[in-house]
C-alpha cells in the first residue's frame, strides 16, 4: 500500500470519527483567532458561497478532485452534516482560501441525488502549530492523523443552520435518504480518482 493511499484511508477514518464525536462548537475558541473586520469576513463568506455554487453538481466536484469519504454523518440530538467529499491535495496544502474549500458536504435527497449544504475547511498541522481561523472563527480540533493534528471549520453556505453558520452539526440536515456507508474497499477505490 502506498503512503498516499494509506493517508487517504486514514483521512477517511479521521473525518468519520471527527464528525461523529458529537462535540459542539466551543465559542471560547474564538479567542485565539486572527481578527478580521466585518467587511473582510463578509468578503470571505461570499467567496465560500461562490465556491459552493461551482460544486452544486456532485459530478463537478468529482471532476475537480473531490472524492467521497465515508457515509452520511448524523448524530441524534445534534443533527446532521451529510456526505463529505474531500480534496486530499487541498487538505495537504497549508493555504486556507475561502474560494477553495478542502471538503464539500452534501445531503442525500429523497430522489437519490445529493444537494450541497456546506463547505468545510481543514488543515493538517504538526504539533505545536497555531490554530487556524477563517471568517473570524477559530477552527475546531479534529482527531490526530499520526503525529499531525487536524483542524476543521464548517460553513453552512447551502443550507441555513439555526445553530449558526459555523457550527459543526446542522439540525435541519439528515441522513434519512442516505445509502448504507461504503465499505473500506469502496472508499479506497474512490481515493484513486
Amino acid at each position: 500500500m502506498s503512503l498516499r493511499h494509506a493517508f487517504r484511508l486514514s483521512l477517511a477514518a479521521v473525518l468519520i470519527a471527527a464528525c461523529a464525536d458529537g462535540t459542539p462548537t466551543d465559542p471560547a475558541l474564538r479567542a485565539g483567532a486572527r481578527a478580521m473586520n466585518r467587511a473582510e469576513a463578509n468578503q470571505a463568506l461570499a467567496a465560500a458561497r461562490a465556491a459552493a455554487a461551482r460544486f452544486m453538481d456532485v459530478d463537478a466536484a468529482v471532476a475537480a478532485g473531490y472524492a467521497p469519504q465515508g457515509g452520511c454523518v448524523a448524530v441524534p440530538g445534534l443533527g446532521g452534516m451529510g456526505v463529505h467529499y474531500v480534496n486530499v491535495a487541498g487538505v495537504m496544502d497549508p493555504t486556507l482560501d475561502p474560494a477553495n474549500p478542502e471538503i464539500l458536504v452534501y445531503e442525500p435527497q429523497k430522489n437519490g441525488r445529493l444537494r450541497l449544504v456546506a463547505v468545510e475547511y481543514m488543515q493538517v498541522n504538526t504539533p505545536g502549530s497555531s490554530r487556524p481561523s477563517l471568517f473570524d472563527v477559530a477552527f475546531e480540533n479534529g482527531p490526530p492523523v499520526g503525529p499531525m493534528q487536524t483542524y476543521a471549520l464548517h460553513a453552512w453556505v447551502g443550507q441555513h443552520n439555526p445553530n449558526g453558520t459555523f457550527t459543526a452539526f446542522n439540525p435541519t440536515v439528515s441522513c434519512d435518504y442516505a445509502p448504507a456507508a461504503p465499505a473500506a474497499a469502496e472508499v479506497a477505490a474512490h481515493a484513486h480518482h
